[in-house]
């Protein structure tokens, strides 16, 4: 009677671990009730399903902080807010440019 027991907690176990790893809690219930302990060991040793949701462009560039960037005044390429040099003609920021929303 105890091995019967201990059989179906096995069995929910697996499916609790399961379940929390994103697979079939009531599938692997049942692997759990065939295998017994070989069940939990076999669902502790699988990684965890993650479901990748496709991104729009948009969403990946609400994502990432936006550039601060200003304008050089001598040859009118943009550079990066915080560049002391235009990497286009090379003149030098002072700490008082206006920045470019």
């Amino acid at each position: 009677m105890e091995l019967l027991v201990i059989w179906i907690i096995c069995g929910v176990v697996t499916a609790i671990i399961a379940a929390s790893k994103g697979r079939s809690g009531a599938g692997w219930l049942l692997v759990g009730l065939l295998l017994g302990i070989f069940g939990v060991i076999l669902i502790a040793c699988l990684p965890a399903l993650v479901k990748e949701v496709p991104r729009t462009p948009q969403q990946y560039a609400a994502i990432q902080e936006p550039r601060r960037e200003k304008n050089c005044p001598d040859c009118g390429e943009t550079v990066l807010d915080v560049a002391k040099v235009c990497k286009h003609c090379g003149y030098r920021f002072d700490h008082t440019q206006a920045i470019k929303a």
